[in-house]
Protein backbone atom coordinates (compact mmCIF):
# COMPACT_ATOMS: atom_id res chain seq x y z
CA UNK A 1 0.00 0.00 0.00
CA UNK A 2 1.36 3.48 -0.87
CA UNK A 3 2.58 5.44 2.04
CA UNK A 4 0.52 8.22 0.89
CA UNK A 5 -2.48 6.67 2.25
CA UNK A 6 -2.69 7.90 5.84
CA UNK A 7 -5.31 7.73 8.06
CA UNK A 8 -6.66 9.23 10.93
CA UNK A 9 -9.59 8.83 13.46
CA UNK A 10 -11.49 11.51 10.90
CA UNK A 11 -11.08 8.97 8.37
CA UNK A 12 -12.05 6.26 9.41
CA UNK A 13 -15.65 7.58 10.44
CA UNK A 14 -15.92 8.28 6.97
CA UNK A 15 -15.33 4.86 5.72
CA UNK A 16 -18.14 3.42 8.80
CA UNK A 17 -20.39 5.87 7.67
CA UNK A 18 -19.84 4.92 3.77
CA UNK A 19 -17.35 3.18 1.98
CA UNK A 20 -17.35 5.03 -1.05
CA UNK A 21 -17.09 8.49 0.41
CA UNK A 22 -13.75 6.98 2.15
CA UNK A 23 -12.24 5.72 -1.30
CA UNK A 24 -13.29 9.17 -3.47
CA UNK A 25 -11.50 10.97 -0.28
CA UNK A 26 -8.39 8.72 -0.28
CA UNK A 27 -8.45 7.88 -3.77
CA UNK A 28 -9.32 10.91 -6.06
CA UNK A 29 -9.12 13.66 -3.00
CA UNK A 30 -12.80 14.08 -3.20
CA UNK A 31 -14.21 15.68 0.11
CA UNK A 32 -17.50 15.98 0.98
CA UNK A 33 -18.91 19.13 1.31
CA UNK A 34 -18.40 20.60 4.66
CA UNK A 35 -20.65 22.78 6.90
CA UNK A 36 -19.18 25.97 8.74
CA UNK A 37 -17.59 25.46 11.65
CA UNK A 38 -17.82 27.75 14.58
CA UNK A 39 -14.33 28.97 15.21
CA UNK A 40 -14.81 29.53 19.07
CA UNK A 41 -14.76 25.84 19.34
CA UNK A 42 -11.03 25.66 18.13
CA UNK A 43 -10.22 28.68 20.13
CA UNK A 44 -11.61 26.99 23.55
CA UNK A 45 -9.89 23.99 22.30
CA UNK A 46 -6.39 26.13 22.65
CA UNK A 47 -7.38 27.48 25.51
CA UNK A 48 -7.92 24.07 27.30
CA UNK A 49 -4.85 22.76 26.24
CA UNK A 50 -3.17 26.23 27.35
CA UNK A 51 -5.15 25.41 30.85
CA UNK A 52 -3.31 22.13 31.34
CA UNK A 53 -0.08 22.94 30.04
CA UNK A 54 0.53 24.93 32.76
CA UNK A 55 0.27 22.18 35.47
CA UNK A 56 2.48 19.98 33.51
CA UNK A 57 5.09 21.25 34.84
CA UNK A 58 4.28 20.81 38.36
CA UNK A 59 3.18 16.80 37.49
CA UNK A 60 0.15 16.86 38.42
CA UNK A 61 -3.62 17.56 37.46
CA UNK A 62 -5.64 20.90 37.26
CA UNK A 63 -7.83 21.83 39.76
CA UNK A 64 -11.05 21.55 37.14
CA UNK A 65 -10.29 17.15 37.78
CA UNK A 66 -10.57 17.33 41.12
CA UNK A 67 -11.92 14.16 42.43
CA UNK A 68 -12.58 13.26 38.93
CA UNK A 69 -9.37 11.25 37.33
CA UNK A 70 -6.36 9.93 39.65
CA UNK A 71 -2.91 10.42 38.45
CA UNK A 72 -1.14 12.98 35.99
CA UNK A 73 0.40 14.99 32.59
CA UNK A 74 2.46 13.29 31.04
CA UNK A 75 6.35 15.32 30.83
CA UNK A 76 5.62 16.01 27.27
CA UNK A 77 3.21 15.67 25.09
CA UNK A 78 3.63 15.12 21.11
CA UNK A 79 2.33 17.04 18.48
CA UNK A 80 0.52 13.41 16.90
CA UNK A 81 1.73 9.88 17.56
CA UNK A 82 2.30 7.87 14.37
CA UNK A 83 2.55 4.02 13.32
CA UNK A 84 2.54 2.25 10.17
CA UNK A 85 0.28 -1.18 11.16
CA UNK A 86 1.83 -4.43 9.84
CA UNK A 87 -0.92 -6.06 8.30
CA UNK A 88 -3.02 -2.84 6.49
CA UNK A 89 0.22 -1.62 4.83
CA UNK A 90 -1.48 1.76 6.05
CA UNK A 91 0.20 4.68 8.35
CA UNK A 92 -2.46 5.82 11.15
CA UNK A 93 -2.34 9.00 12.89
CA UNK A 94 -3.71 11.19 15.51
CA UNK A 95 -3.38 14.04 17.60
CA UNK A 96 -4.19 13.76 21.07
CA UNK A 97 -5.22 16.49 23.40
CA UNK A 98 -3.62 15.00 26.21
CA UNK A 99 -2.24 12.07 28.10
CA UNK A 100 -2.58 10.58 31.65
CA UNK A 101 0.01 8.73 33.25
CA UNK A 102 -1.01 6.64 36.00
CA UNK A 103 2.02 6.06 37.52
CA UNK A 104 1.94 2.50 37.53
CA UNK A 105 3.05 1.66 34.37
CA UNK A 106 -0.40 2.43 32.24
CA UNK A 107 -1.54 5.29 30.61
CA UNK A 108 -5.16 6.63 29.14
CA UNK A 109 -6.03 9.34 26.04
CA UNK A 110 -7.93 12.53 27.15
CA UNK A 111 -9.79 14.73 24.98
CA UNK A 112 -11.74 17.95 25.55
CA UNK A 113 -15.35 18.30 23.89
CA UNK A 114 -17.41 21.62 24.48
CA UNK A 115 -20.90 20.88 24.78
CA UNK A 116 -24.01 23.27 25.32
CA UNK A 117 -25.88 20.59 27.82
CA UNK A 118 -24.99 17.01 29.75
CA UNK A 119 -24.40 14.67 27.87
CA UNK A 120 -26.66 11.37 27.15
CA UNK A 121 -24.39 9.11 25.68
CA UNK A 122 -20.86 8.75 23.81
CA UNK A 123 -20.92 10.07 20.38
CA UNK A 124 -20.24 7.19 17.64
CA UNK A 125 -17.37 9.03 16.15
CA UNK A 126 -15.73 9.99 19.93
CA UNK A 127 -15.70 6.44 20.75
CA UNK A 128 -13.83 5.69 17.61
CA UNK A 129 -11.40 8.41 17.92
CA UNK A 130 -10.63 6.94 21.60
CA UNK A 131 -10.40 3.72 20.39
CA UNK A 132 -8.13 5.25 18.00
CA UNK A 133 -6.10 6.88 20.47
CA UNK A 134 -5.75 4.00 22.78
CA UNK A 135 -4.56 1.92 19.62
CA UNK A 136 -1.61 4.59 19.14
CA UNK A 137 -0.55 4.90 22.56
CA UNK A 138 0.11 1.40 22.70
CA UNK A 139 2.02 1.10 19.73
CA UNK A 140 4.01 4.05 20.90
CA UNK A 141 5.16 2.18 24.11
CA UNK A 142 2.59 3.65 26.26
CA UNK A 143 0.31 0.35 27.81
CA UNK A 144 -3.44 1.46 28.45
CA UNK A 145 -6.16 -0.72 30.24
CA UNK A 146 -8.25 -0.63 27.32
CA UNK A 147 -10.19 2.88 28.32
CA UNK A 148 -9.73 6.83 27.88
CA UNK A 149 -12.07 10.19 29.11
CA UNK A 150 -13.64 12.79 27.50
CA UNK A 151 -14.22 16.02 29.22
CA UNK A 152 -17.31 17.99 28.85
CA UNK A 153 -16.73 21.39 28.80
CA UNK A 154 -20.28 22.76 29.86
CA UNK A 155 -20.96 26.13 30.00
CA UNK A 156 -23.26 27.46 33.18
CA UNK A 157 -25.33 30.34 34.03
CA UNK A 158 -23.97 33.26 35.66
CA UNK A 159 -22.32 36.11 35.95
CA UNK A 160 -20.13 37.12 32.80
CA UNK A 161 -18.21 39.84 34.80
CA UNK A 162 -15.09 37.27 34.99
CA UNK A 163 -15.67 35.59 31.86
CA UNK A 164 -17.99 32.26 31.30
CA UNK A 165 -17.81 29.60 33.81
CA UNK A 166 -17.61 25.97 32.73
CA UNK A 167 -18.07 22.87 34.54
CA UNK A 168 -16.23 20.08 33.23
CA UNK A 169 -17.69 16.76 33.24
CA UNK A 170 -15.59 13.99 32.64
CA UNK A 171 -16.51 10.28 31.35
CA UNK A 172 -14.93 7.24 31.26
CA UNK A 173 -14.98 5.18 28.51
CA UNK A 174 -13.84 1.56 27.83
CA UNK A 175 -11.76 1.56 24.68
CA UNK A 176 -11.30 -1.50 22.06
CA UNK A 177 -8.19 -0.64 19.65
CA UNK A 178 -8.62 -4.25 17.55
CA UNK A 179 -11.55 -2.43 16.00
CA UNK A 180 -9.67 0.15 14.74
CA UNK A 181 -6.99 -2.62 13.43
CA UNK A 182 -9.81 -4.15 11.46
CA UNK A 183 -11.20 -0.99 10.22
CA UNK A 184 -7.14 -0.30 8.58
CA UNK A 185 -7.65 -3.67 6.98
CA UNK A 186 -10.67 -3.31 5.60
CA UNK A 187 -9.34 0.30 4.52
CA UNK A 188 -6.75 -1.53 3.15
CA UNK A 189 -8.67 -3.39 1.06
CA UNK A 190 -11.11 -0.84 0.00
CA UNK A 191 -7.64 1.42 -1.21
CA UNK A 192 -6.54 -1.31 -3.10
CA UNK A 193 -9.19 -1.61 -5.44
CA UNK A 194 -8.81 0.84 -8.98
CA UNK A 195 -13.26 1.22 -9.03
CA UNK A 196 -15.14 2.58 -5.67
CA UNK A 197 -17.35 0.07 -3.15
CA UNK A 198 -21.20 0.58 -3.06
CA UNK A 199 -22.39 3.84 -0.77
CA UNK A 200 -23.87 3.28 2.44
CA UNK A 201 -27.56 2.89 1.53
CA UNK A 202 -28.43 6.07 3.66
CA UNK A 203 -25.40 8.13 2.49
CA UNK A 204 -27.09 11.62 2.23
CA UNK A 205 -24.06 12.72 0.00
CA UNK A 206 -23.96 9.78 -2.58
CA UNK A 207 -27.67 10.02 -2.29
CA UNK A 208 -27.80 13.53 -3.52
CA UNK A 209 -24.93 13.56 -5.82
CA UNK A 210 -27.48 10.88 -7.33
CA UNK A 211 -30.09 13.22 -7.85
CA UNK A 212 -27.91 15.56 -9.59
CA UNK A 213 -29.22 17.04 -13.32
Amino acid sequence: MPASFAVSPTTLYILLECPKCFWLKRKLGIVRPEKPVASITNGLDRVFKLYFDTYRKDQKLPPVLNGQILGKLIDVLPKAYYYKDSESGLVFWGKLDEVIDFGDGSYAAFDHKTRGSTVPAVHPAHQLQMDSYTLLLEENGRPTKNSAFLAYWIPRAGELHSGIPFNVEVKKITTNPARVRDLLLKASLILENNSPPESAKDCIFCNWSKNLP
